[in-house]
Formats: structure tokens, sequence, C-alpha cells
């Protein structure tokens, strides 16, 4: 069982450059990843995600991508000196009227764009690609390490969850003889009550048929089979767990309102409301459940 919650990073520097990758699961019913990269990165926005889908099938996964230039190599610089002569030559006899009180800084250069353009080289973008690459796969190894711990305490809810449910179904069969017992017998006082001299072969069969629709014998048949499901389905390890988990559960509530519906007994109620109570427990673990 592996949780959707969870944290990773990754770092990976070589050949003069340094990327990081940080990887931030949260609860979501379907795969959403969300990239954010550096406009030098943006090309590896397919890469990233590629990484991820091969390892990660739920939930909402944000990843957050930096990098440092490490050398000068990887570097290009484009310096049009001649404009900003040119362009200082037009602005000096306004400095020397005082029409422009202060000179070119290196500052003031860095901030025009038309005289200077500072890009990473071809070089560069494959090394980043390829450290990218790596420290993707970093981060998202931790971050599954991480959701794979949670999901071992959420292995450890369920299967209490399920060892109660399995004792409160138990219980049910064992007051489905009484219920049924019950209802004959309150059926056949009320219509005595009202006519004495009723058939007693006629009376005996409509008690029958009126215990039937409060039988709740199908419905213990079915949660049983329901948890065996699930204790297969969280013992296995297999994938889609939590889509799996919380339709069982759904099935398993469905059958608990239905078992409340055909209750006569206060003790079958209070179990039926127990099971319900432990289900929708369940249900919310199920929602962290990948």
């Amino acid at each position: 069982m592996e949780s959707m919650t969870g944290y990773g990073c990754g770092v990976y520097t070589a050949n003069g450059a340094m990327v990081k990758v940080e990887i931030r699961g949260l609860n979501q019913k379907v795969l959403d990843i969300q990239v954010k990269l550096p406009p030098m990165l943006i090309f590896a926005e397919s890469l990233v995600k590629e990484i991820c889908k091969n390892h990660i099938s739920r939930g909402r996964v944000e990843i957050f991508i930096s990098y440092k230039i490490l050398s000068s190599e990887l570097v290009e610089i484009v310096f049009s000196d001649s404009i900003l002569r040119e362009l200082y030559q037009k602005l000096k006899p306004l400095m020397n009227e005082g029409v422009i009180k202060e000179s070119f800084s290196p500052s003031d250069v860095l901030n025009l764009s038309e005289f200077l353009s500072i890009s990473i080289s071809e070089k560069a973008t494959l090394v980043l690609k390829n450290n990218l690459k790596e420290a993707c796969k970093s981060a998202v190894k931790e971050f599954k390490k991480q959701r794979i711990e949670e999901g071992k305490r959420l292995k450890v809810q369920f299967r209490e969850g399920i060892k109660s449910l399995k004792s409160l179904t138990k219980d049910l069969g064992r007051l489905e003889k009484k219920q049924r017992e019950v209802v004959i017998s309150e059926f056949k006082k009320r219509v005595l009550d009202v006519l004495p001299s009723f058939d007693i072969q006629r009376l005996e069969m409509e008690a029958v048929i009126a215990s039937e629709k409060t039988d709740i014998k199908e419905e213990v048949v079915r949660l049983n089979s329901h948890l065996k499901s699930l204790t297969a389905l969280i013992e296995e390890e297999k994938e889609d767990t939590g889509r799996k988990t919380d339709f069982l559960l759904q099935e398993m509530q469905r059958e608990a309102s239905t078992l409340l519906a055909k209750s006569s007994l206060l003790e079958i109620t209070s179990k039926g409301l127990d099971i319900r109570k432990v289900v929708e427990q369940l249900r919310e673990q199920a929602a962290n459940v990948a």
C-alpha cells in the first residue's frame, strides 16, 4: 500500500551545472502532474512528466525545478560595444550641459538588453537535460520511499478496521436468527390481538413471509464477501489500491444502510451503526491511498 502524500528531493551536479528537483504529493483521485520550470529548462517538461508517470499512478504531484551554471564554458555572452559607444557619443553633450547628470555604470549596461544578452550554450542545454533526468530520478525514488512508509501506517489502520468489521459482522450473524424469531412472535401476537380466531396454519405462513422482509442474511453474506476482498486487496499490494478500496467500502456502506433499514432489534441497529462508522473512517483513509 502506498500513500499519495510525500516529499522527495534530488540534486545532481556534473559537467559544470547543478540541477535540483523537489517533488510534493497531495491527495487527488486522478494523476495530475504540475511542473514548475525556469525558462531555460522549459523544453524538458515532457521528460519530467514521463519519468513521474512511470512510477506514480495517482494523486496531485507538484514538481519544482531549479539549476545553477557552475562553469563559464556553458554560458554565451553577446555584447555590442559599438552600439554602446555610439550611444555614449550621443549622450556626452547632454552630460556636459548638465541635462544628464550621471554617466553609464556597469549596472546600467546590464539592464539594456539591446547591448547585452546572456544565454546558455547548446552544450549547456544537453548538460542540463542529462542532470535534470538524474536529479528527477533521485527525487522520485525518495518520494516513492516516503509514500511507501506512509502507506505502511495506513495499512495498520486498515487491518484494525477490518478486524473490527469482521467482529461486528460475526455478531450480526448470531443475531440474524434472534431477529427472525422476534419478528414472527410479534407478528403472531399483533394478528391474534385483533383476530383471536385467525387460522393458525395461515398465521404461521404469514408470519414467515413477514420475517423474510427483515431477513439480514444476504447483507451479512455480502459484508463478509466484501471484507474478504478488502483484506486481499490490502495485503496483495496490487496497483490502483486506493480506488478499488474506496469502491469496496462504498459497497459496504450500502449494505450497512440496508441492514439498518431492516433492523427490528436494538442490538442489530447498534451493530449496523458501528459498521457504518468504521467504514466511514476507512473511506477517509482510502482517500490517502494511491
